[in-house]
């Protein structure tokens, strides 16, 4: 069922008939479905915000919990399991491959991987939305600030974020039109934002924003983070969005 399930439109594959299901920061929710069915786990991800992937797969569940009976080793039945995630849902994230309860041993085989392949939504007051693939800008001379937010990835956080963060600018309104004569551009407003994706040992970690005063190309966003020393840290997407 693994092999033969066909990718539905929208989603590319990242890995097929593992013996492991996703375990990452950015989970959304599960549900158990009536058989191997990618196409309704998709219906379920589309249905739900933030969703931008999913891990279908079957499981070697007890037909009641060892716990709660006098049973330690009960029957078997195979569940058909579908979860939504709002990070990447790919083979190093794979890393749940079932568990003891008591005598009794949970496994999970046929487990396949999707990922969205369209943009995030661009939050409202912005335009010009840019796909950085896994790369950050590096521009600390126009930088306002920077913030990380542990969960799902969510565009919506950076657009609030830098909004705020204007929202607090302006308050200094002489000082920053002065400054906007000075510099030809004003340094204290956020004009474009970043919002990435990053993942830590492999796994979905959270959204992380960079607010900037000036606007740039996806072209320069050259830094990964990957490389930085012996960090353990990655970007599995990134975005910057300009003020309309």
């Amino acid at each position: 069922m693994a092999q033969s399930a066909k990718t539905p439109s929208g989603y590319t594959q990242t890995f097929k008939d593992l013996s492991a299901s996703v375990n990452a920061n950015g989970y959304l929710g599960y549900k158990v479905l009536q058989s191997y069915d990618v196409a309704g786990c998709a219906n379920f991800c589309e249905d739900t915000d933030l969703c931008t992937g999913f891990n279908v797969w079957i499981e070697r569940d007890p037909a009641w919990e060892p716990a709660k009976c006098s049973c330690q080793n009960p029957t078997s039945i195979a569940n058909y399991k579908c979860s939504i995630w709002g990070s990447g849902v790919d083979s190093t994230a794979a890393t749940n491959v079932g568990q003891g309860r008591d005598n009794f041993t949970v496994v999970i085989v046929g487990s396949n991987g999707y990922n969205k392949t369209t943009t995030p939504v661009t939050p409202p007051g912005y335009t010009n939305p840019q796909n950085c693939g896994n790369k950050l800008h590096n521009q600390p001379s126009y930088c306002l600030g920077q913030q990380s937010f542990p969960g799902p990835f969510d565009v919506s956080l950076c657009a609030a974020y830098a909004a705020s963060q204007n929202e607090q600018n302006q308050k200094a309104g002489f000082l920053s039109a002065l400054l906007s004569t000075f510099f030809g551009y004003n340094p204290a407003k956020c004009v474009q934002f970043q919002a990435a994706y990053l993942e830590k040992d492999g796994a979905g970690w959270g959204t992380h924003c960079r607010l900037f005063a000036k606007k740039f190309d996806k072209g320069l966003a050259s830094y990964d983070i990957s490389s930085v020393g012996t960090s353990k840290w990655g970007c599995q997407k990134s975005f910057t969005y300009d003020l309309a």
